[in-house]
């Protein structure tokens, strides 16, 4: 009986990858929902677009291999996801790290959306996310690039919803 992945939840639709002859229609349709928040997420975190199409499908690869572990019970798919990838991300920031020429170009490339209506507004925010705390920005990013909810990043982020709020506060 063929999977119509559309219909499912994300936790259904993970544990539909465990079954035989499924595979690719499942991570097919998780990957079409997801693509776009977690490339946006990524590039935020990295700076440089090859770097966070790699570090998206590292991403998926790794919930593929963590498919056969995942417990609705402790949290949702795309927190899940979007763990993997903030992990991603760090793996890819330690290389940028060690290779400080590409990683000063590519941090130094950004430039505001020329589609952006006030590009001095997008200046304007992204050096007031810079002056944030770490921890802040973390989860400014997670709400606002990686479209998740509050009690979704509490549960990426392994903190309490009411520091989460606090934060976005």
């Amino acid at each position: 009986m063929p999977l119509d992945p559309a219909t499912l939840d994300d936790s259904d639709l993970l544990a539909a990858a465990l079954v035989v002859g499924q595979e690719e229609v499942v991570f097919r349709e998780l990957y079409r929902r997801y693509r776009r928040p977690l490339y946006t997420f990524v590039l935020r975190r990295v700076g440089d677009r090859v770097a966070a199409e790699d570090a998206v499908q590292e991403s998926f690869v790794r919930l593929w291999r963590a498919a056969a572990n995942f417990d609705a019970n402790r949290g949702s798919v795309a927190a899940l996801l979007f763990t993997i990838a903030r992990n991603v991300t760090i793996d890819v920031q330690r290389r940028q790290a060690r290779q400080p020429v590409v990683a000063a170009h590519s941090a130094a490339g950004w430039e505001p959306s020329v589609e952006a209506p006030q590009p001095e507004m997008a200046l304007a925010v992204k050096v007031a996310m810079e002056r944030l705390p770490a921890a802040h920005r973390e989860v400014l990013d997670l709400a606002y690039w990686g479209d998740l909810t509050q009690p979704q990043i509490a549960e990426a982020l392994r903190i309490p919803l009411g520091t989460v709020k606090s934060r976005v506060f």
